[in-house]
């Protein structure tokens, strides 16, 4: 977060991934890095990202596999009507 804003988030196919639920995948998440000031952060409700699949393979902090996807996000659009 940067001033109110989401700079990096985890977006899932199914929120009951993050916390509690059934432990994602690690094909079942990308890393967002937002371009810019950020976005505002939205949390429980479908969104539609947009940028640069950036990264894709290992991606390695401190030596442990913490995803295979990276999106370099222009722009989000939150929530979306369903």
């Amino acid at each position: 977060m940067n001033n109110g804003l989401a700079t990096e988030f985890l977006l899932m196919r199914n929120q009951s991934m993050c916390c509690c639920g059934v432990a994602a995948k690690i094909d079942e998440w990308i890393t967002v890095q937002a371009r810019g000031e950020g976005f505002k952060p939205v949390m429980d409700q479908p969104i539609a990202v947009a940028g640069v699949l950036l990264h894709v393979g290992p991606i390695l902090e401190d030596g442990s596999l913490t995803g295979i996807y990276r999106l370099d996000a222009d722009k989000s659009s939150a929530p979306l009507p369903f």
